[in-house]
């Protein structure tokens, strides 16, 4: 190896450090935060998921992933019109477009085409979050 100090073509070094410790530290403690976070949208009997404004979905749980009968790593991506044939893809869309648009939080209703049951949609305003519980009745 050699001995940098017999070189006389360097002048000099510059080592330059810095302590991240605490910068691990928020991490860590961040991803604590978003495994709890996780196991709590895990564990809610509801169906949860976000979308982007382009009605993209972003992420869901459990419950959505078994109402939609694909993994999330399928429907990550994709919107509604992926799943549901064009009528309710449609109203869902234009309920989400209100939902963005909105002060305050919006309830729709709307009726199965393949069954009796009713469900209810929950949304947030424009401020808030794009995560909408989605409660099966």
């Amino acid at each position: 190896m050699k001995n940098w100090g017999d070189d006389k073509t360097i002048r000099g070094f510059i080592l330059n450090t810095r302590d991240i410790t605490e910068y691990k530290r928020a991490e860590e403690g961040l991803h604590e935060r978003e495994a709890h976070l996780r196991t709590w949208i895990e564990t809610i009997p509801d169906l949860i998921w976000s979308k982007d404004p382009d009605g993209v979905y972003i992420f869901c749980n459990l419950k959505f992933e078994r109402f939609f009968g694909a993994k999330e790593t399928v429907i990550m991506g994709k919107t509604d019109y992926d799943f549901l044939d064009k009528e309710l893809a449609d109203f869902f869309r234009e309920k989400d477009k209100a939902v963005m648009a909105a002060a305050t939080p919006i309830v729709n209703e709307k009726e199965k085409t393949n069954g009796s049951s009713k469900y209810e949609r929950k949304g947030q305003s424009a401020s808030g979050s794009d995560v909408n519980p989605f409660t099966v009745k």
